[in-house]
């Protein structure tokens, strides 16, 4: 049902304004569940003849829709609605999940080819630093400056490298997660 299921009681008032069939004007109000049966309910008023001028409804925290009245031509509306929820489900269950597998493995391609990316840059930031430390070592003279900086390299080198082992660990992960989804 296209209404509102959190409780049984929630109900909405339908409020339509019509001329009948031999002229008058007629201004009606009922209170509903189903949307479907008010909707047939209405273009039932269409099949006998009558004209709906509006119809609008009021729910139960005072929110104001209005109907489109041309939409009401006198055929039934609820195996319409039935038949399109139908559809709208088969079609949820069909391509949505599909479409969640498709879409999840793009973003862990992408996550894949991103760590890949960071591994080869920090693969690129061992060797420098390891070339820094080397240079340091031969051309400085003993003292603490050098040993300051070769310290300093010491702990750069010791920090990337356990940057670079953390990268191996999520681009294998990723690997595997994105294998899963095959």
């Amino acid at each position: 049902m296209i209404t509102r299921e959190l409780d049984s009681y929630y109900t909405m008032t339908l409020f339509l304004k019509a001329i009948t069939q031999d002229g008058q004007l007629r201004d009606f109000a009922f209170d509903f569940h189903e949307l479907e049966k008010t909707f047939d309910f209405l273009s039932s008023i269409v099949s006998k003849g009558e004209t709906l001028l509006e119809a609008y409804i009021i729910d139960e925290e005072g929110g104001h829709t209005p109907l489109p009245v041309a939409a009401f031509d006198g055929q039934p509306f609820s195996e319409t609605i039935l038949e399109l929820q139908r559809e709208w489900l088969l079609a949820l269950q069909v391509s949505g999940s599909s479409l969640i597998s498709d879409e999840c493995r793009k973003l862990r391609l992408k996550r894949m080819n991103l760590l890949k990316a960071s591994l080869v840059d920090s693969q690129r930031m061992l060797c420098s630093l390891d070339k820094l430390y080397k240079r340091t070592e031969e051309r400085f003279t003993i003292g603490s400056a050098k040993t300051y900086m070769l310290q300093r390299y010491s702990i750069m080198i010791t920090r990337e490298k356990a940057f670079f082992h953390q990268l191996r660990v999520y681009h294998q992960l990723a690997f595997m997660r994105y294998h899963q989804l095959k």
